[in-house]
C-alpha cells in the first residue's frame, strides 16, 4: 500500500489528521503589537515615557517558530508626546518585519529651579555631551 498504510481507509484517516494538527499548528502569529511598550525613558527629575509600537506586525506562520526581537532607542532628554525614538523590528526565517516607536506622554524640561538644585546631573550630562 501507499505510504506504509495496511489500506485505504487507514490511509485516508491518517491523513485527515495530519492535516488536521497542520492546521492548528499554523496560524497568524503576532510579531507586534501596536500600542505595547518596547522600551522605557527615566530622567533624572524623574520624568518617564515609554517607547510604544505605531503599527501591528503580524503574519501566517507555525506558531512553534522561532523570532528574534530586536529594538532600538534613540537618546533624548526631553520630547513631546508622539516623538518617533526608535524602532522595533523581529527577525523571522521569512524576513523582518519592523514598527517604529514613539513616546506615549511628552518628557518637558524640569526647569530652571530643578537644574540649580541639581548640579551633579548637569555637569554630569554636560560632560557627557563633550565627548
Amino acid at each position: 500500500m501507499f505510504l506504509g498504510s495496511p489500506d485505504y481507509d487507514t490511509l485516508e484517516a491518517d491523513v485527515r489528521a495530519l492535516i488536521a494538527s497542520a492546521e492548528g499548528g499554523a496560524g497568524t502569529v503576532p510579531l507586534i503589537e501596536k500600542g505595547a511598550s518596547y522600551g522605557e525613558f527615566t530622567t533624572p527629575w524623574g520624568a518617564t515615557a515609554s517607547a510604544v509600537a505605531m503599527t501591528a506586525q503580524q503574519r501566517r506562520a507555525w506558531a512553534a517558530q522561532d523570532a528574534s526581537l530586536q529594538v532600538e532607542l534613540d537618546d533624548l532628554s526631553t520630547a513631546p508626546l508622539g516623538t518617533i525614538v526608535g524602532s522595533v523590528s523581529v527577525s523571522t526565517p521569512a524576513g523582518e518585519q519592523r514598527s517604529r516607536l514613539q513616546l506615549d506622554r511628552a518628557i518637558v524640561d524640569p526647569g530652571p529651579g530643578w537644574r540649580l538644585m541639581n548640579p551633579v546631573p548637569m555637569i554630569g550630562a554636560l560632560l557627557a555631551s563633550m565627548k
